[in-house]
């Protein structure tokens, strides 16, 4: 079922002027592989796991597990995509999400390197 939906986009889009947030696809694999090695060095100062991720099948699975989650209802992870050129500018995500008792999540978020500072 998680590489179903992880082949298509199923929740759709959010779209601002600027911006749009969608779910990633396997199609997505290759420039989000692409961004994280550009922005690696930016990356590796904020988040924990940017040197766990070496490749297309490191991003794959990462895919699969956000659809997975999304299936769940225990996340929301998007790609943040320039809407103008449609180039993936990073990720966003909400995780995880309670639904029991209460629901919290953390917002997390990164942008490519060479697109910081230009109000995305």
């Amino acid at each position: 079922m998680a590489d179903k939906a992880a082949a298509e986009d199923p929740a759709g889009e959010i779209g601002a002027k600027r911006l749009s947030l969608r779910s990633l696809t396997l199609a997505d694999a290759a420039p989000l592989a692409e961004a994280l090695q550009a922005s690696r060095e930016m990356l590796r100062r904020r988040l924990c796991w940017v040197d766990e991720v070496h490749g297309l099948a490191d991003e794959e699975a990462f895919i699969r597990s956000a659809a997975e989650g999304r299936e769940r209802g225990s996340s929301l992870v998007c790609g943040v995509f320039d809407r103008q050129g449609g180039g993936l500018l990073g990720v966003a995500g909400l995780s995880p999400i309670l639904t029991s008792h209460a629901s919290k999540a953390e917002l997390g978020a990164w942008i490519r390197v060479e697109q910081q500072d230009k109000g995305f």
